[in-house]
């Protein structure tokens, strides 16, 4: 059990080296969709800067007071209007963008990662091909097709959207602080306190997953091998009643694939759980010192909401 084990721990890849069988096409691909996730990214801020001066144009209306005269109160409604129309006309062109930004940034990615995985079983088969005769007596023929299959479709999905959404998140990480501390950066501080705790959190649960993830693909790789030989030699297994025995053989290593995927759920739930627990302090947080600071004047309604 124990050189079972090792044999299914795989030494994991450097980041830079996952990307070793991109061809120089794949390469404009990765930028195209690099600088379309960093923009997406943006966006999002951006987004709360225009939200936020909808927030300033109705608190403004709304601290107007009862015009003295009907003009001034035309006036008054004529500034809400236009201060909503020009807020409008940004988030459509924020739409827009948007909408191109995120075709681009899933697209290129996507379509540079298909690239590769072709490229990663091409190599695979090749190198099996060209081991010599006593290394397939320790390998099970049916392990090494659902390697081919299973194993390359996590690393082919591990170069494609996940690293868009990754570049995603990380430039509006960033850009959410810039522009938190340019409107507000006493509150941005405050929320700023929430960070370690959350990436602690996301490292540890983070590795959990993923051992838990590389321990089931082992199950599911040797389940199928099991599946591979005795649907092979049905016949034989057949003839000298070997079902019920194959079949518990099948079963036993499903089980540890099952349980891996139990571990690995609990591990997501409680990953998820913390975090959004995190987050709704530190909203409850937000608001409060937000209340506070727009009491006495040192920020406008809609800048809580932007720093936010």
């Amino acid at each position: 059990k124990e050189e079972e084990e090792e044999h299914r721990k795989v030494k994991p890849v450097g980041w830079v080296q996952l990307f070793r069988y991109a061809s120089r096409r794949d390469g404009i691909f990765m930028v195209l969709g690099t600088l379309c996730s960093i923009g997406h990214g943006a966006l999002m801020p951006l987004f709360t800067i225009f939200l936020g001066d909808i927030i300033n144009v109705f608190s403004d209306f709304g601290t107007s007071g009862s015009p003295v005269i009907p003009e001034q109160g035309q006036m008054i409604k004529d500034a809400l209007v236009a201060g909503v129309r020009r807020a409008a006309v940004k988030l459509i062109i924020l739409a827009v963008a948007a909408g191109v930004l995120a075709f681009g940034q899933v697209y290129f990615w996507m379509r540079s990662a298909q690239k590769q995985g072709n490229r990663i079983r091409e190599r695979y088969i090749q190198s099996v091909f060209a081991q010599e005769m006593g290394w397939f007596d320790q390998i099970d023929s049916g392990e090494l097709t659902t390697r081919v299959a299973g194993d390359v479709d996590l690393i082919q999905a591990g170069m494609g959207d996940k690293v868009a959404s990754a570049l995603q998140f990380t430039t509006t990480f960033f850009t959410g602080f810039i522009i938190g501390f340019v409107f507000g950066w006493k509150m941005t501080l405050i929320i700023f306190a929430a960070t370690p705790v959350l990436a602690i959190a996301g490292v540890v649960f983070g590795k959990m997953i993923a051992e838990t993830t590389g321990e089931g693909q082992g199950h599911y790789a040797e389940a199928g091998a099991v599946a591979d030989e005795v649907l092979g030699m049905i016949r034989i297994v057949t003839a000298f009643g070997g079902r019920e025995r194959e079949l518990a053989r099948y079963d036993t290593k499903l089980d540890k694939a099952y349980r891996a995927g139990v571990r690995k759920a609990g591990a997501m739930g409680m990953a998820m759980g913390f975090m959004f627990m995190v987050i709704f302090f530190v909203y409850a947080l937000a608001f409060y010192v937000g209340n506070r600071l727009v009491s006495s004047g040192e920020m406008m309604p809609g800048s809580v909401l932007t720093v936010f």
